[in-house]
C-alpha cells in the first residue's frame, strides 16, 4: 500500500526526543514496542506529563485535524520500534476510510 511504502520503521533508544515544542507536525508515530512520554514544559522548572504511549498506540495525530506547530516534546522512556508515518499519506488514507479516521480522532479525544 501506498501507506506502507511511505512510513519509516525505526527503532530509538533510551532517552532519545522524537520531537520538540515547535517543530513541524510532519509525521504522525504508531508504537510497535517500547514506551514514549508526551511532556509539557510549563517552565523552565516544571514539566508535565500529558501521557504515555505503548505498543500499538498512535501519537501526534493531532496533526491530522490541526497541523499547528508541535507543543509537546516526544520522550522515548523505553528502547522503542516504531512506524514514522507522514501525515499527508494517512491524511489521505483516512480521506478514503472515514471510519478508521473516526476511530483515531476518537482515541484522540478520549486522551
Amino acid at each position: 500500500s501506498t501507506l506502507a511504502s511511505a512510513a519509516r520503521l525505526c527503532q530509538r533508544s533510551r532517552g532519545a526526543i522524537l520531537h520538540t515544542p515547535g517543530d513541524d507536525p510532519d509525521h504522525v508515530y504508531i508504537l510497535h514496542g517500547g514506551r514514549v512520554s508526551s511532556l509539557y514544559e510549563a517552565s523552565a522548572c516544571r514539566t508535565i506529563c500529558l501521557g504515555y504511549f505503548g505498543p500499538g498506540d498512535i501519537f501526534g495525530e493531532s496533526c491530522l485535524w490541526h497541523p499547528a506547530p508541535r507543543d509537546d516534546k516526544a520522550v522515548v522512556t523505553v528502547s522503542a520500534l516504531l512506524s514514522v508515518v507522514p501525515r499527508v499519506a494517512l491524511r489521505l488514507l483516512l480521506e478514503d476510510h472515514p471510519e478508521l479516521e473516526r476511530a483515531v480522532f476518537m482515541q484522540w479525544i478520549a486522551r
